[in-house]
């Protein structure tokens, strides 16, 4: 309240409800927000999300608390450009009366995005505006914004531009604009702004991106960022007599500050507001002054991406609200709990990282290090294989290792076939092992010694040292070769032939590869397409892992050769993934169907999830760079349907409050996660409801919509792999509840499953042992 009151003076206000909301309440009962329609001034906030899949809109009449409109969705997706991008959304609204809308369309490119709307809801047919056509030597034109210059009664549509080779020396960072009266024919572009140094957001990297112009009274304020994005105070204004230049001397660096990008200003009350896209948060930031000198920051309530702030009338906005109220009182829809689910469609529902993936007589196997302990590097989960036979519906049951149950067990490899049994090779307490079983499923046991570990290794670890320490070596990938010869590819490049009873290697044969890019290296992939051995390593970590490769025509200890992109997986932040690392390739037998398995960062440390995408290649042999997208790979083998429930609706004992996951290397690693009960209906395995800490009884409810009857329910619970006991209950009327399944014995599985004859409305599951969560509950 103290916030509010340092922006507007505050009377006793009437509040009119609004019957559309984005919250929840700890029951994940819908409640309203409230919107001071006897405010003296609105305001609407056009942004993106980390998708870029359209503009999203959001009311406030303080600045500070902010109203979603559309239900947290885009009110236009992009329909133009080459890329199909829209970024950095800005609206206007011109003396006619037209609200005009521009964006960035693209990374790369000389055209921006425009649209036209009389009332905000109804938009026109989009089309581009090709502004950076006249400037030969800069492939980008971002963070468009229009001015209505009222000295010529014109338009002014200004963006920026990079002038010259991207973060290279002799690339310029400018602000461009053009002039048009209609929006059908404009100018040729001119400079607004240059101070002569290069954009590209690196360290030092000063030339100025993000302008906004704000008239003040009878003077001009040119509002930029310097592109240098090291988490240091970057926002900068200048004074001009015209909105077209003569700018004086630079005023800034706007703080408080650890960076921050795509400046908006408007004036509430008598402050100076200047909006932001900070680095080191979701949520954007104000910027407030009575003087442009002395600045407070706040923070306000609105998840977003770069954005403008535009005042409009108190009849807009209530044209807006009750356009709202009738088009979505649905606030726990799909799609919007889509987008606020930043983790996508995960490979299965449990957090786990440095996958093994392959497929054994029609069923996939997923061999993996089981994450989400909470404890780093110091534990891990046990030994689970995940399988599957349609690549979508997977679960285990049991430990497939029981010795290493208990272990630090890490990134084991892919059950490799040989003399009749498996080998698989797992780092059990930072020690590569073999160890083998006479089916997929195990039960595997170490294949030489005791069938037992210790705190440190024992001599029945693969790799064999005079050192006290142990071998070093962990990250074990095997290969067979058409010859039958096997051999081993582990931590920082080495490689060395197995001896061919597979749990000894060639000592005479260990190499280290000498790969095009130094640096620390784990996670090696090996495998063998058309005739060319294929060595993947990783670069970096966290969110800067990365996934680079070598080819060899030869053999698999090489000569290798490195193409010129040999980056196949990076960070990706238009989509918003982040350290693509340890994981695997796999083939579909009988088909040229790759596919790349990797870890992403998550929710930090070991809060990992995997995610899979098609891997593909030019007709040379040299990989593409993998598409990375979390979105899945659907059914690699259909299977028929089978008819699933849909849930109307769902509510919980409790909900945990929002998470906001914090970067470990990268500044721009943004990411919060809630915890919606209904999230465990969506089928993408990335999100989760988590009851409160607190909470000492809890429950899920599901609310089928009507009496009907149902066959089966499995439950997906959050860190299956430390076990569950629970109740399943049903009620016809969400009143008199009846028990029908579940079970008080701790079982380690996933999912948990009832086979029911029963006819229901709502089914309600208590949780009496084990992480209080759940992934997804599947009812059919």
């Amino acid at each position: 309240m103290k916030i509010v009151k340092t922006l507007i003076p505050i009377a006793i206000l009437l509040f009119i409800s609004v019957a559309y909301a984005v919250a929840k309440d700890t029951t994940g009962i819908l409640h309203q927000h409230k919107i001071d329609l006897k405010a003296k001034q609105f305001f609407l906030f056009s942004y993106f999300t980390g998708q870029a899949g359209g503009a999203h809109l959001a009311l406030s009449t303080d600045g500070l608390h902010w109203t979603q409109l559309n239900a947290g969705r885009p009110v236009i997706t992009p329909q133009v450009g080459s890329e199909k991008l829209m970024r950095d959304p800005s609206i206007h609204h011109g003396r006619d009366g037209v609200y005009r809308m521009v964006w960035t369309s693209g990374w790369k490119g000389k055209d921006i995005g425009y649209a036209a709307s009389s009332d905000l809801i109804h938009w026109s047919e989009q089309k581009t505006i090709e502004v950076g056509k006249g400037i030969d030597s800069t492939n980008n034109c971002w963070a468009p914004e229009i001015y209505f210059n009222e000295l010529k009664g014109e338009y002014m549509v200004y963006w920026s531009s990079n002038i010259g080779p991207w973060k290279k020396a002799g690339s310029e960072g400018r602000i461009y604009y053009v002039t048009t009266k209609d929006f059908k024919i404009f100018s040729e572009p001119k400079i607004l702004f240059r101070n002569g140094f290069p954009a590209g957001g690196a360290p030092g990297n000063n030339g100025p991106i993000d302008a906004f112009i704000f008239r003040d009274k009878n003077k001009y304020l040119l509002f930029y960022k310097k592109d240098d994005n090291s988490r240091v105070p970057n926002v900068y204004y200048r004074t001009g007599k015209t909105p077209e230049g003569g700018w004086g001397e630079e005023s800034g660096p706007i703080r408080p500050s650890t960076g921050d990008e795509g400046p908006s200003v408007v004036k509430i009350g008598d402050r100076y507001c200047m909006f932001t896209d900070p680095f080191e948060s979701d949520y954007a930031y104000v910027f407030i002054s009575k003087d442009l000198k002395d600045w407070q920051r706040e923070v306000t309530d609105l998840k977003m991406s770069h954005g403008t702030v535009l005042e409009i009338s108190r009849e807009t906005a209530i044209q807006l609200l009750r356009h709202d109220s009738t088009v979505n009182d649905d606030t726990n829809s799909k799609a919007l709990l889509q987008r606020q689910n930043p983790f996508g469609h995960a490979l299965v529902p449990d957090m786990i990282a440095d996958a093994s993936i392959q497929e054994i007589n029609g069923t996939f196997y997923c061999y993996a290090t089981t994450d989400g302990y909470d404890q780093g590097l110091k534990t891990s989960g046990p030994p689970v294989v995940w399988k599957s036979k349609d690549f979508v519906h997977w679960r285990f049951s049991g430990t497939y290792f029981p010795a290493a149950v208990g272990q630090k067990y890490w990134a084991p490899s892919k059950a490799i076939a040989a003399d009749g049994a498996y080998y698989i090779y797992p780092t059990v307490n930072g020690f590569i092992y073999p160890a083998v079983a006479a089916s997929p499923d195990g039960p595997f046991k170490l294949a030489k010694g005791v069938d037992s570990f210790s705190a440190t290794f024992t001599p029945a670890t693969l790799l064999q040292s005079k050192d006290p320490r142990g071998p070093a070596g962990i990250d074990a990938e095997v290969f067979i070769d058409d010859n039958g010869q096997p051999y081993i590819f582990w931590q920082r490049r080495f490689a060395a032939k197995l001896q061919r009873s597979m749990t000894a290697i060639d000592t005479a044969s260990v190499i280290q590869i000498a790969t095009k890019r130094p640096g620390y290296s784990e996670g090696p992939i090996f495998f063998k397409r058309k005739g060319i051995y294929y060595y993947l390593y990783t670069l970096g970590g966290d969110e800067k892992y990365q996934y680079a490769y070598g080819m060899s025509r030869t053999s698999p200890l090489g000569p290798f050769e490195f193409p010129a992109n040999d980056i196949i997986a990076t960070t990706s932040y238009e989509r918003q993934i982040f350290g693509p690392g340890h994981g695997c390739v796999f083939n579909v037998p009988g088909t040229d169907n790759y596919y790349f398995a990797y870890l992403e960062f998550g929710r930090g440390s070991t809060n990992r999830q995997t995610y899979v995408n098609k891997l593909e290649f030019n007709e040379d042999g040299t990989i593409r760079p993998v598409d990375l997208t979390l979105d899945g790979t659907g059914a690699l083998h259909p299977l028929p349907p089978e008819k699933e429930i849909d849930v109307i609706s769902s509510k919980a004992s409790s909900v945990r409050s929002d998470m906001i996951i914090k970067p470990n290397k990268d500044s721009l690693f943004k990411r919060t996660e809630s915890f919606s009960p209904q999230f465990a209906f969506d089928h993408a395995n990335g999100s989760r409801w988590m009851a409160a800490a607190e909470d000492a009884t809890p429950w899920m409810l599901a609310d089928l919509g009507q009496l009907q009857p149902v066959k089966r329910s499995e439950v997906y619970f959050v860190r299956p792999t430390a076990g569950h006991a629970y109740t399943l209950e049903y009620s016809a009327d969400g009143k008199v509840w009846k028990p029908c399944g579940g079970h008080r014995q701790v079982m380690v599985q996933s999912p948990h499953t009832d086979n029911l004859n029963i006819k229901a409305r709502y089914l309600r599951v208590k949780i009496l042992h084990g992480l209080n969560g759940i992934w997804e509950w599947h009812i059919y």
